[in-house]
């Protein structure tokens, strides 16, 4: 830590000379994130006591539409947890703006290109002089969008496409990166509003806490609530109206999901249950098109229908004490250890920790603090100790350095139920289809390994089986485990990025063999089959790949035409949640996606390369 202080005191103390001041005391109380372009020093929690003009005044008043729990408020400024618990609301619905948001890739019509359809609308609409934005998560998602719109690349371009739009200059499209807060587009600046994928993280710990939190509460909470940001451009109070078009794979099958949708504003909620209500008319394109025009166009009908639902809301904010109280043990926590009472601090988080309210991701977040602040205590043993129950709750942490971690055994449940108990967590089922588009998108020789594997894993969740990635999470195992029945794993090994015409080395052969090993230790009494992903099925003589297996990417994507079928005819079945599993059943009896048929149909034995 010493040396690191005097290098960066010499180094960057001149070029950073505000903040360097807040930081050289408290590096120890800082996350150290290492990018390909970047070294971020950023503190665990804004350290806002070393700015007196804040941290002494005496009133303090946070104002949003759309941060949707005040623990982030807690987390960020300190602010008083009793506070926090009775903040200042309107019961009233009268500064709502009119939104009709749409989402094509939830209608009951079959939409080819959701993108496409999209983006003619947009085209037309901007033609029309309804002045048109497109949102977008990253400047590389923008480019899906140049065709038909003006890509906003800098902040200078960004104020000259918002200046042409609120004086009416020019009416887009603009295609904006990452923009879901900071631009106000009232009135006719922006009437219609796209929506094109999830937001992402973009600075650094972002990114850190995105990967650190995936698919858990607090990740969900913070996609919300860009949402919400996204959808406040452009309709900008009462008596303002727009159309939010959302699109995107990610983005759909997270709206989909029952669970997501609590974290929405009441508001914004049942305006997206307006918009699917209405949309069970369209039975086409041009229909979604008509459908847009009566908001443009002011028709009655729509008009009315929106301020009546909304006025037959109630808006009763409810605060999450267990978010609001979680959020000041990390503030407590982190203060006592400044001060120097680690023992405390470690008794604080921890106890936080094993709330039975809390997730595993942030149950495992709260650990690795505990386990940090140990560590600065001298407590090496208390420090891994504590580092390992991080690990063990959430795996996307970091990984202890001691003895291997103990594997832990799950089986697969029945088939169908499984398959249909995944299905059942989506409010709109062909939010399910989305993703399970969105995951074997990169199902492709062009994603990276990490991304293959990732969706290899949740491939075979889907399917019904008990996915996982041991390499991944115990340092050690195959890339992807798939236990397919009570008594069969498949040991997979990933070489889809290996050139075509390859064939399996005996190295690789060998990696498999290693793996099986671990599957022998670790799950006794169940049968593995070695599995290479290859993008062909020869291997090397020196390989001796007799009793392996090879899923070639052809027969990769013959699966997924399958489970494509099959999770289709689940999502547009029109049958009641307690009959679907035995439709499932039905279904799986006449496909190859049973334990039985993949083994047949699917994995091949390797031949011997002719030399």
């Amino acid at each position: 830590m010493d040396e690191v202080q005097e290098f960066l005191k010499d180094n960057v103390a001149e070029k950073y000379e505000v903040e360097w001041p807040f930081l050289r005391d408290h590096l120890k109380y800082c996350h150290c994130l290492i990018t390909k372009g970047s070294v971020v020093i950023t503190p665990i929690l804004p350290l806002v006591d070393l700015i007196p003009s804040f941290s002494e005044c005496k009133r303090r008043i946070f104002m949003s539409a759309t941060i949707p729990d005040d623990s982030d408020i807690i987390r960020a400024f300190d602010a008083e947890p009793d506070a926090a618990l009775r903040p200042l609301s309107s019961k009233s619905l009268a500064g709502v703006s009119e939104r009709m948001i749409l989402v094509p890739e939830l209608m009951s019509f079959k939409l080819n290109d959701a993108i496409a359809t999209v983006k003619g609308i947009a085209t037309n609409a901007a033609k029309a002089k309804w002045s048109t934005v497109i949102l977008v998560p990253s400047g590389f998602a923008a480019k899906d969008w140049q065709d038909v719109a003006q890509y906003a690349d800098s902040p200078k371009t960004v104020d000259i496409a918002v200046r042409q739009l609120t004086e009416g200059a020019s009416h887009g499209p603009f295609v904006f990166a990452n923009r879901y807060d900071g631009i106000d587009l009232p009135g006719a600046s922006c009437r219609l509003l796209i929506l094109s994928g999830a937001p992402r993280a973009a600075a650094e710990y972002d990114t850190y806490r995105a990967n650190s939190f995936a698919g858990a509460t607090s990740l969900n909470r913070a996609i919300a609530q860009k949402l919400e940001q996204g959808m406040g451009r452009a309709a900008r109070g009462p008596g303002d109206y727009c159309v939010v078009v959302i699109v995107g794979r990610d983005l759909v099958a997270w709206l989909g999901k029952d669970a997501n949708l609590r974290f929405l504003t009441t508001s914004t909620h049942s305006q997206l249950e307006m918009g699917l209500e209405i949309s069970k008319s369209i039975a086409q394109s041009n229909d979604l098109v008509d459908t847009i025009n009566k908001c443009f166009k002011r028709v009655k009908d729509w008009v009315e229908y929106h301020a009546e639902t909304l006025a037959d809301l109630t808006l009763n904010i409810v605060v999450d004490a267990d978010a609001v109280n979680g959020a000041s043990a990390e503030r407590k926590a982190l203060q006592l250890w400044r001060d120097g009472y680690h023992e405390k601090a470690i008794a604080k988080v921890t106890k936080a920790a094993e709330e039975p309210h809390v997730d595993n991701a942030e149950r495992g977040w709260l650990f690795q603090l505990a386990a940090r602040i140990a560590f600065d205590w001298g407590k090496e043993e208390l420090a891994l100790e504590l580092q390992q129950r991080a690990f063990a709750k959430n795996r996307n942490l970091l990984r202890p350095w001691a003895a291997a971690l103990t594997v832990e055994v799950l089986l697969p449940g029945p088939q169908a139920e499984t398959i249909v108990s995944r299905v059942g967590s989506f409010r709109f089922k062909r939010g399910y289809i989305a993703e399970f588009e969105n995951i074997v998108s990169y199902l492709v020789s062009s994603s990276t390994s990490d991304q293959f594997e990732s969706a290899l894993s949740e491939l075979g969740s889907m399917l019904g089986f008990e996915a996982s990635r041991p390499e991944k999470q115990y340092g050690n195992g195959p890339d992807v485990l798939w236990i397919i029945s009570s008594t069969q794993g498949l040991i997979i090994e990933a070489k889809s990025r290996k050139n075509k015409a390859n064939a399996l080395t005996k190295e690789q052969h060998g990696q498999l063999l290693v793996s099986e090993k671990w599957f022998e230790n670790n799950y006794p009494g169940l049968a593995g089959t070695r599995v290479s992903v290859h993008p062909n099925v020869t291997a090397t003589k020196n390989a001796v790949a007799t009793s392996a297996k090879a899923l070639t990417l052809g027969s990769l994507n013959e699966l997924i035409g399958e489970a494509r079928k099959l999770i289709n005819d689940l999502c547009n079945s029109g049958h009641p949640h307690n009959e679907l599993s035995g439709y499932c059943e039905q279904l799986l009896r006449t496909s190859n996606l049973t334990p039985k048929g993949l083994l047949k149909h699917y994995l091949v034995d390797f031949q011997v390369q002719v030399e």
